[in-house]
């Protein structure tokens, strides 16, 4: 029965690749990425979406938060991480295009002002029927 060569390297299993967008990029070669896939809910037969984050190698630091990337398993690099970037599939110019009050609501309104009141409110009304601000109601005042 005729056997492999020695020098042969031995057969290696396939590692796992993701496709996520990176949601942190704060950590020195270090990102997070959200790595997301649909399924159908075992009872109620509805498209559901799941996700989960990993921590992935990245040497350069041109990875912006938002990029779509893949990665690649590898051996443990630290306590959290064993990923490493591949190649980045497409950069996130729209959040760069858009102003900081479209991606933070409160600086749109401003950070300290109060939240307007609602429509069916009394707030601000001289109606006959409205409460006076100065005290309770009832019992002995006009």
């Amino acid at each position: 029965m005729p056997q492999a060569p020695s020098n042969a390297a031995p057969e290696r299993r396939r590692r796992k690749v993701r496709q996520g967008v990176v949601v942190s990029n704060k950590m020195a070669k270090s990102i997070v990425v959200r790595v997301s896939r649909t399924m159908r809910h075992p009872i109620y037969q509805k498209v559901i979406q799941r996700s989960k984050k990993y921590m992935a190698h990245c040497e350069d630091a041109s990875v912006k938060t938002g990029d779509l990337v893949r990665i690649m398993e590898c051996r443990p690099l630290s306590r959290h991480k064993r990923w490493r970037l591949i190649e980045v599939l497409q950069r996130s110019e729209e959040l760069e295009q858009l102003p900081e009050s479209a991606l933070n609501p409160a600086v749109a309104r401003g950070a300290g002002a109060p939240r307007a009141a609602p429509a069916g409110s009394a707030e601000g009304k001289d109606e006959p029927g409205a409460p006076e601000a100065g005290g309770p109601q009832g019992k002995g005042q006009s």
